[in-house]
C-alpha cells in the first residue's frame, strides 16, 4: 500500500522503493529460516506443501501480473499503472494473509491439541521426548544435576540447533542438492547455455527463443512442482530417482554452457538439442520445487522424530539451501562479469 503511493518519492534514488526492497527481502528469508521450521514442527507434515507451493505460486503469478501490466518492456507503454500494480500485490498480500491468520485460527494441521478454556496444551507421545529425554531414559543410569550440566556446556550448542536425525540426512542432501541445480546452475547460465545453443550466433534469434521458453517453464514448473507434492507423500526411492533425474539435466545445462563435453556442442545446436534444453530447464525447475518441499514434508511427517529435531532437521535444510547455492551463484556471477564465462561463436 505504501508502493502504490509513494514509489515514486524521492526520484531518481526512489528510497521508498529501494527500503520496501530491502524489507521484502528480510520477508523472504524470514520465511526459509522461521515459517518452514516452525511449520515442520509444530504442524502435520501434509501442511509444509501447501505453505511452501504458496510462495512459488504467487510468485508465479506476480510475474505474471507484471508481465501483463508491461507487455513491451522498453517501449513504455503500460496496460495500467504502477501505482495500480503495487495496490493489486498489496491485495494479493492480503490474501495470504488471511490465509495464514485462519490457519492459525483454526489451529489446522495444529500437531497439539489446545484446550482454550482451561489454556492448556496436549502434547503427543513423540513430541513429550526430546533426545536428551530418550538418551537419559529409565533404564539409562541417574546422572547428577551438576554432572548433568558440565557433559551439557561441553557441547557444541549451536551445532546442536542444526542436527538432523539420520533417517533425515539424504532428503535434506538431495532437496539442498535440487536447489543448487535449479539457482546456482540453471539460473546463472541459463542465458549463456540458450545463446550457445543458438546454431547461428551468439546474439541470434534462435538463442533467444529458447532461453524465453526456457525461463518460462521453469517459472511454470516450480510452482506446480510445489503443489504436486500435496498430493500425496513421495515414496523414498521415487524421490531418490527423481533427484538423479533433476542433477542429470543440471549437468546438461552446464554441459552446453561450458562446453564441458566439446563431442555435444553440435547436438546443442541442433533443433533437436535446442528442444532438449528447454526441456532440461523445465525439469529442474518443477524436480527443485517438488524435491524441496517433499524434503520439508518429509520432516514434518516424521512423527517418530521428536520435535526438537525435526526443527533442527528443517533450520538445516533452510541454511544450507543459502551455504550452499550462494557461493555457487557468486562464483559463476563473477566468471560472467569477468568474461571468463560467455557464449562463444563456434
Amino acid at each position: 500500500l505504501i508502493l502504490s503511493t509513494f514509489w515514486s518519492a524521492g526520484a531518481p534514488n526512489y528510497p521508498v522503493f529501494v527500503g520496501a526492497a530491502v524489507a521484502a527481502q528480510f520477508i523472504g528469508n524470514f520465511t526459509i529460516y522461521l515459517l518452514f521450521p516452525m511449520v515442520a514442527t509444530y504442524y502435520a507434515g501434509w501442511l509444509v506443501a501447501p505453505v511452501r507451493a504458496g510462495t512459488d505460486v504467487s510468485s508465479l503469478v506476480t510475474s505474471l501480473i507484471g508481465q501483463a501490466e508491461n507487455p513491451h518492456p522498453g517501449s513504455g507503454d503500460l496496460t495500467f499503472s504502477i501505482s495500480t500494480l503495487f495496490f493489486i500485490y498489496a491485495v494479493f498480500s492480503l490474501c495470504g494473509l488471511l490465509a495464514w491468520s485462519s490457519i492459525m485460527y483454526f489451529g489446522t494441521g495444529l500437531r497439539y491439541e489446545v484446550d482454550a478454556e482451561e489454556g492448556t496444551v496436549t502434547l503427543s507421545e513423540s513430541e513429550d521426548e526430546s533426545d536428551d529425554s530418550q538418551s537419559m531414559g529409565s533404564d539409562s543410569e541417574e546422572v547428577p544435576p551438576r554432572e548433568a550440566i558440565v557433559r551439557k556446556s561441553k557441547r557444541a550448542y549451536c551445532l546442536e540447533g542444526f542436527a538432523c536425525p539420520r533417517k533425515l540426512v539424504l532428503p535434506v542432501i538431495l532437496a539442498t542438492l535440487s536447489q543448487v541445480a535449479q539457482w546456482g546452475i540453471a539460473a546463472s547460465l541459463g542465458q549463456i547455455g540458450s545463446a550457445m545453443a543458438d546454431p547461428i550466433s551468439c546474439h541470434g534469434s534462435q538463442g533467444k527463443r529458447i532461453y524465453r521458453l526456457s525461463l518460462t517453464s521453469s517459472m511454470i514448473a516450480v510452482p506446480v512442482g510445489s503443489l504436486l507434492s500435496t498430493t500425496v507423500a513421495c515414496p523414498r526411492l521415487l524421490f531418490n530417482i527423481l533427484s538423479a533425474i533433476q542433477i542429470t539435466s543440471a549437468v546438461f545445462i552446464a554441459d552446453c554452457a561450458l562446453g564441458l563435453f566439446s563431442a555435444s556442442a553440435d547436438f546443442w545446436k541442433s533443433d533437436f538439442g535446442g528442444e532438449v534444453y528447454i526441456v532440461c530447464f523445465a525439469i529442474v525447475g518443477g524436480l527443485e520445487g517438488y524435491l524441496l518441499t517433499m524434503a520439508y514434508r518429509y520432516i514434518g511427517d516424521a512423527e517418530e522424530v521428536p520435535g526438537i529435531r525435526r526443527q533442527s532437521a528443517s533450520r538445516l535444510l533452510s541454511l544450507l539451501g543459502v551455504l550452499a547455492v550462494n557461493p555457487i551463484s557468486f562464483g559463476l556471477g563473477f566468471a560472467i562479469d569477468k568474461g571468463s564465462v560467455r557464449c562463444r561463436d563456434i
